[in-house]
């Protein structure tokens, strides 16, 4: 089964979905935190140097669940970027807290891609690694 980050309710996590959205709509632009956590998902681990290609990768990332044969490729790269994207979420957290009117900024432009981060946090990774195993 998917699991959500504990800590967070579930409205909470919609909320903080989209805001994650909107800071990678404006990564390219902007220097803060959050945007940094994006820089070193991206550009430097996955040498994107585009919005589109980030959510490109995420969506690579996210096929290979349908591929057995690469499962435990996924399963890597998902722990070695679990905790950036805990990181990204506690931050962001905070800064709703501060400025929960930032969200009325919020475009659906990368809505796509947002469902695939969403499905990314959402995983077990014990469970995939068990499955690969089994299989």
């Amino acid at each position: 089964k998917m699991s959500r980050s504990k800590f967070v309710n579930d409205a909470e996590y919609q909320v903080i979905l989209s805001k994650v959205n909107q800071v990678i709509c404006q990564f390219s632009k902007s220097v803060d935190k959050s945007s940094d956590a994006i820089l070193f998902m991206t550009r430097i681990e996955e040498k994107c140097t585009s919005r589109e290609e980030f959510m490109n990768v995420i969506e690579k990332r996210l096929d290979l669940l349908n591929n057995p044969n690469k499962s435990q490729e996924y399963v890597e790269w998902f722990v070695s970027k679990r905790s950036s994207l805990v990181a990204l979420l506690h931050s962001i957290k905070e800064k709703l807290v501060a400025d929960p009117g930032y969200l009325n900024k919020y475009t659906p432009s990368f809505a796509k891609g947002m469902q695939c981060l969403d499905k990314l946090l959402k995983m077990n990774i014990e469970e995939i690694g068990h499955n690969q195993m089994v299989d």
